[in-house]
């Protein structure tokens, strides 16, 4: 009897074993794959923040001078696609993961990261303007190209707060 009932434990513990290790790592861990994904989001604003930041200080450079130079306004312009490759990433979270947003905002990613891939390409032609004019000696930036750099990106804002980040 003794042994047929230390056999009914082991088994029982076998068996109880075997389920917890079938649970999903998010129960385990307390986190959904809703909740992780909204992590990442965050984790990735962080990143994209500093590297607005960083443009953030090239576009002050560049807008407090009263002459700026063709190579001042391409150094700014040059910290502007990694932010929006830090924003594409978001995007591609947000849209591979659709069931954990709500339709507005699965859709403004998807309008967004559109924009972003357009802007990048029309940042990288500005660009090719920009050291064709420094690289053969042109002195004179016109207001229009200030203009651009002043109204581009001004301020950073989440996603998934919709606010400002500073």
């Amino acid at each position: 009897m003794r042994t047929k009932l230390a056999s009914g434990i082991v088994i029982l513990g076998l068996f109880g074993s075997s389920m917890a290790s079938t649970a999903p790592a998010s129960a385990v861990l307390g986190l959904s794959k809703c909740e992780k994904v909204k992590k990442q989001i965050i984790n990735e604003e962080k990143v994209g923040l500093l590297l607005h930041k960083k443009y953030s200080v090239q576009r002050k450079i560049v807008l407090a001078k009263n002459n700026p130079t063709w190579n001042s306004l391409n150094n700014a312009f040059s910290w502007l696609p990694d932010v929006y490759d830090s924003d594409l990433r978001i995007f591609s979270l947000v849209d591979k993961n659709s069931s954990c947003f709500t339709t507005k905002q699965v859709a403004r990613a998807r309008s967004e990261a559109r924009s972003s891939k357009k802007n990048i390409t029309d940042i990288s032609a500005i660009r090719k303007y920009l050291i064709e004019n420094a690289n053969v000696g042109n002195k004179v930036i016109g207001l229009e190209q200030v203009e651009l750099l002043r109204n581009l990106y001004p301020d950073y804002y989440s996603f998934l707060g919709n606010k400002k980040l500073s």
